[in-house]
């Protein structure tokens, strides 16, 4: 998981339609709703109820976690 330790390709703020939703953020930024993990693993959280409003969510380059 050498990604992890990337770059971010970008930054967002958590909006409320995308609180505790991290499918809808992986969905939008990573092209797939089932890369929430991803976003979850990079941000190193736990709570699964997190974004919250307000929350800055770092989101990694796609092309690095499928190893392209």
């Amino acid at each position: 998981f050498d990604w992890v330790n990337s770059t971010p390709n970008q930054y967002i703020i958590a909006t409320p339609e995308y609180a505790g939703r991290l499918d809808l953020v992986a969905n939008d930024y990573l092209g797939s709703p089932s890369y929430w993990w991803v976003i979850m693993y990079y941000n190193n959280v736990t709570d699964i109820n997190w974004p919250r409003p307000g929350d800055e969510i770092k989101i990694p380059n796609i092309s690095q976690v499928l190893g392209g």
